[in-house]
């Protein structure tokens, strides 16, 4: 993805080459050709200058570099926002273990990936590129939204709602 696309994404404003590849992201010390890193303060940004990142991601009050910069207001933030953009699943088979129990008045969305003894009840809406993991239950009415991932061992109860890219890891229990 190009930098001018990733300054798009997440608000920023580009200083430097903003048509360089970004093919991954990294921490400042082992950052690579075509990596992304970031650095939040003067210091980490003296350390990003010699890595061999093609990109730092930085804060708006940071001084210039000799590397390209994307500027924003809130770093992490955007690291984070970035880090999800890249690491989005890619289309699977949409899939139901034998062993679930999905009640047929469920709405599926495509692409969405149902481990071992999972339950999901009726009434409930699963959008696209969702995967649910082994041992979860999703109760009554819950609606999940597109690219979200439960991991095992995951309750929500009747009527939660999950938006979009929500991330939810072993053991949470949601009752909203």
């Amino acid at each position: 993805m190009k930098i001018k696309e990733l300054a798009q994404l997440i608000e920023g404003v580009v200083e430097g080459d903003n048509d360089i590849d970004i093919k991954g992201l990294s921490g400042i010390d082992k950052a690579k050709s075509g990596d992304l890193t970031f650095a939040i303060d003067e210091v980490r940004l003296a350390s990003a200058e010699r890595s061999n990142a093609s990109c730092i991601l930085t804060s708006n009050i940071i001084r210039k570099s000799s590397k390209t910069l994307i500027r924003v207001t809130n770093p992490k933030l955007s690291f984070l926002i970035i880090y999800n953009t890249f690491n989005t699943p890619k289309d699977m088979e949409s899939f139901i273990h034998p062993m679930a129990t999905v009640s047929d008045s469920v709405r599926m969305g495509k692409n969405v990936w149902i481990g071992p003894n999972v339950s999901v009840e009726e009434g409930v809406k699963i959008g696209d590129h969702v995967i649910i993991e082994s041992n979860s239950v999703i109760k009554k009415n819950c609606e999940i939204d597109s690219f979200c991932h439960i991991y095992p061992n995951v309750t929500l109860y009747e009527n939660t709602k999950l938006q979009k890219n929500v991330i939810l890891h072993s053991g949470v229990v949601l009752d909203m």
